[in-house]
């Protein structure tokens, strides 16, 4: 080992340097060092690259929302009651039930009174909403987002929109956004001579019905002639519009690597007593553009059984 360090000095001597413990201390220090910044150095870079795999989709999904200069509206069936004249109700009261057990009675239930808390939501509507704020969260959209007031922010036309539920709101959005990929039907038929009314809900070559089960949609789509993004999350009953919101949030990042900032449409089962997280994938459209598919070939092959 001593020949080697001097025949290394001896090499070195051109640099002006021929004490030998000085090359030995810094060899040997670069070693030391190098061995202590490599693990350092891997586990930054992981760390850049799963921060920019998982968000980079993210706010390509949500594009649009992102701005400091314009809100993101999310609107859903605002509810008002009505009197017993079917007249809006201008002191509309509820009631919160709740098991109360006595000691006669293990089953009773009490009540507790509510007024002048207009307007009210569905519970699907609710969960939806609630999962939409959890998506946007985790892209980092924490702020400017709102639940819109029905009335006053009707025609707020430039805003990015959210709209939960077959509310007149998503009805009213069908005609102004562009592509549409589903469609909402109700057949007609007779049984023992009643007229039996089932929506449905189709993509591509899939229809749902609402019979014994439901089905809701994901589509994003633009306001026509413009690149204002528009969600809309809606099912033909409120489980449905539920596992709309949760089949986004548990894949809002696979859905941000295959589509980007292009426009897209889920179709989505849910066997009623499953439940929302219960709720399957029926069908995507349409496919992925192919450079995404070969920049997410692992997410793209995940998603492939679904494309029609």
């Amino acid at each position: 080992m001593n020949e080697f360090w001097n025949n290394l000095t001896s090499a070195l001597e051109i640099t002006g340097i021929s004490d030998k413990t000085v090359w030995q201390d810094t060899i040997i220090s670069s070693i030391l060092i190098g061995a202590l910044l490599l693990p350092l150095s891997l586990f930054v870079l992981r760390k850049i690259g799963s921060f920019f795999n998982k968000n980079m989709p993210l706010h390509l999904l949500f594009g649009g929302m992102l701005s400091n200069n314009l809100t993101t509206l999310i609107f859903l069936s605002q509810l008002t009651a009505l009197d017993d004249n079917g007249n809006i109700d201008s002191a509309p009261s509820y009631t919160i039930k709740y098991p109360f057990p006595l000691p006669t009675n293990r089953g009773n239930i009490a009540t507790a009174d509510r007024g002048n808390i207009d307007p009210v939501w569905s519970e699907g509507d609710g969960e939806c909403l609630a999962d939409v704020f959890n998506a946007l969260g985790t892209a980092g959209i924490a702020s400017n987002i709102k639940v819109a007031d029905t009335i006053q922010d009707w025609f707020k036309n430039n805003n990015p929109i959210i709209s939960i539920g077959f509310n007149p709101k998503t009805l009213e959005l069908e005609k102004r956004c562009y592509p549409l990929h589903y469609r909402k039907t109700d057949k007609i038929a007779r049984v023992g001579g009643q007229v039996i009314h089932t929506p449905h809900l189709s993509l591509g070559k899939k229809s749902l019905h609402s019979i014994a089960s439901d089905a809701g949609i994901i589509q994003k789509t633009f306001i026509k002639n413009s690149d204002t993004p528009v969600f809309i999350l809606a099912g033909l009953g409120t489980l449905g519009t539920s596992a709309a919101g949760y089949i986004l949030r548990e894949n809002a990042v696979s859905l941000g690597k295959l589509y980007g900032n292009d426009s897209f449409c889920i179709l989505i089962s849910v066997v009623a007593h499953s439940g929302r997280s219960g709720s399957n994938i029926v069908n995507v459209f349409p496919k992925p553009k192919l450079q995404r598919r070969f920049m997410y070939p692992i997410t793209y092959i995940k998603f492939n059984k679904y494309f029609s």
